[in-house]
């Protein structure tokens, strides 16, 4: 091949682009599904659902302070790991993406059970 190394179909660095977009895209993720969850809480305090977290009291999930703090607190996190993240980027990724998953599985959990007690389905 006359010197050059063979690029593949996207090219030498396709791995690490997907690599670096990869540990941009899952904080962010994080952080944004944290906003929303707290969103959502705030959102179902306020229209009569029922807090079922007895560590959270009812009037606070009620007021922006709540999804405030919890994007501020998902925000300190990944600031936290990201350093680590230079170094140990696989358990990283997978940590990020775990609580990613988790949270939007308990996102989806909690619209599925707002919308069965609205009497919107599911039965």
């Amino acid at each position: 091949m006359s010197g050059q190394q063979s690029r593949g179909a996207f090219g030498s660095d396709s791995g690490k682009q997907l690599a670096n977009w990869r540990a941009k895209a899952l904080p962010i993720t994080f952080v944004a599904l944290e906003a929303a969850d707290g969103f959502l809480t705030m959102w179902a305090t306020r229209n009569g659902f029922s807090e079922v977290n007895p560590l959270l009291d009812e009037r606070v999930t009620q007021t922006w302070l709540f999804p405030a703090s919890k994007i501020i607190i998902a925000i300190i996190v990944t600031l936290a790991i990201l350093p680590v993240a230079k170094r140990f980027s696989r358990p990283v990724n997978f940590a990020f993406g775990t609580a990613s998953l988790f949270l939007a599985v308990v996102l989806v959990t909690d619209l599925c059970e707002m919308a069965k007690a609205a009497g919107w389905g599911w039965h």
